[in-house]
């Protein structure tokens, strides 16, 4: 991600994300919340105030000078996982987003909010987003409870 991408306006904040598969080098952009926006303005004063020169990167890595890789993002992630004592990985992240935003969402019946995520996760097509509906709905009938817990 490169400063250039980002927008940190309190009415409109987000950053541009360049896409990577199908269709690479297409361009979206993913809003940020208020929690978000102020983190992300909260890291970048910090990391200024540690970085004397200009970086055009927004997230470095090991080296100051070097944006932050896959490898390195993949690696913190497993890290943090493990302290937190759970098995996490950046597909489980994006896999978790796409479940609780269209549980939020609820089942709206004109389809928006699985149009609305399929642009947000850079999809093309609205049957590989849908893939994250069958799971959403097999989570939402796992959440019930069992028969048994009303039997008396």
């Amino acid at each position: 991600l490169r400063m250039q991408h980002v927008s940190l306006e309190a009415f409109d904040s987000h950053i541009t994300v360049i896409g990577k598969g199908k269709g690479t080098g297409k361009s979206r952009e993913i809003g940020l919340g208020d929690t978000a926006r102020k983190a992300l303005k909260q890291y970048l004063k910090h990391r200024t105030q540690r970085i004397k020169r200009e970086n055009p990167y927004v997230f470095l890595g090991v080296r100051e000078n070097s944006p932050l890789t896959l490898h390195g993002l993949e690696a913190m992630i497993e890290r943090l996982g493990e302290r937190a004592g759970i098995k996490a990985y950046c597909h489980k992240f994006r896999h978790t987003f796409a479940i609780n935003y269209l549980l939020q969402a609820g089942k709206d019946a004109d389809g928006a909010a699985l149009y609305k995520l399929m642009r947000l996760l850079g999809h093309t097509d609205i049957k590989t987003t849908a893939i994250y509906l069958r799971a959403m709905d097999q989570q939402e009938a796992r959440r019930g409870g069992s028969v048994l817990d009303n039997l008396k």
